[in-house]
């Protein structure tokens, strides 16, 4: 072989080489290409934050359009409970009042219960010894808790026994209806779903509350206490707790003699018992209290219920 063809043949390993590496960088940037525009494409859909997206947008050469990731649902949490203190205040005065706001609630109309202490407690000491909170946050239902003030009864007594204070929009009955209709008017309270309860002069104050606002409250509950117009003051508060009061009649309330209905004993209602504490005073509530009428709801108005004869 002459020089001539040695140095073709070199020449044509030389041009074979080269077209190779060609080849393989052609096929490498083809990849190359295919790569990016996979990552782009990719990058183009996927939902990222607004602070990724924000980097993202200030780095050189890159030109994706980038949606951000929808605002994440928050998990469903209980809230916790809480016990807040308030104030009401009108023509008769101004009472403070303690609110119990279950966990659970979401927004959506609850029932709401008024818890009318006895003499010498508070609001706390209500709560405590009820536990109603307890059974609120398990139910789900707002629970108020008014409290009377020192300076309009030194025992801290509902002034259940005053004629005065059992009247519509008067005195303690507006106060206490006031701290209703303020709950209804900040919460969303369940229509027909509001109730009333006390214990001793808390549970005739709840009596009196149920007599002359039968429209507000649905059921009443009332625990060692009297009936509405039992007492018209002091010297009738002892001698109804002693002897029993007289029903009411005549502008206290609903009359006694409107509707009678034949009384049935409840078994689920507790008796007053003799030696319990009642009013401002130590003694008892002759059980003969525990007969007297008590109201009661139909569609047609309201109505007592009255002790057989």
């Amino acid at each position: 072989m002459n020089v001539n063809s040695k140095a073709d043949c070199n020449t044509s390993d030389v041009i074979r080489e080269d077209r190779v590496v060609e080849a393989v960088a052609a096929r490498v940037s083809a990849a190359a290409r295919g790569v990016a525009a996979n990552v782009a494409k990719k990058l183009a859909k996927p939902r990222i934050s607004a602070v990724l997206r924000d980097v993202l947008a200030h780095v050189p050469g890159v030109d994706v359009k980038l949606r951000p990731l929808p605002a994440a649902a928050a998990p469903a949490l209980r809230n916790l409970p809480r016990f807040e203190e308030r104030m009401f205040a009108n023509q008769a005065g101004k009472r403070t009042y303690k609110l119990f706001i279950p966990g659970g609630f979401n927004g959506k109309p609850l029932p709401l219960v008024v818890m009318l202490h006895g003499c010498d407690q508070s609001p706390d000491d209500f709560a405590a010894g009820t536990q109603m909170n307890a059974l609120a946050e398990e139910q789900t239902f707002l629970v108020a808790y008014p409290a009377q003030s020192q300076s309009a009864n030194s025992s801290k007594c509902w002034n259940w026994y005053n004629a005065a204070e059992q009247r519509r929009d008067f005195g303690e009955p507006s106060l206490i209806a006031g701290i209703t209709r303020q709950i209804m008017d900040e919460f969303p309270v369940k229509p027909g779903r509001v109730y009333v309860a006390g214990l001793s002069a808390g549970g005739a104050a709840a009596a009196v509350m149920g007599s002359v606002y039968p429209d507000l409250y649905a059921a009443v509950g009332v625990h060692s206490g009297l009936a509405c117009g039992a007492a018209s003051e002091m010297f009738s508060a002892f001698s109804a707790m002693w002897q029993g009061g007289k029903p009411p009649s005549g502008g206290v309330g609903p009359s006694a003699a409107d509707h009678r209905v034949p009384w049935r004993p409840r078994y689920d209602r507790a008796p007053n018992q003799r030696g319990s504490r009642h009013c401002s005073v130590e003694g008892g509530v002759n059980p003969a209290n525990d007969r007297q009428p008590r109201p009661r709801r139909r569609r047609n108005g309201f109505h007592l219920h009255s002790p057989e004869r």
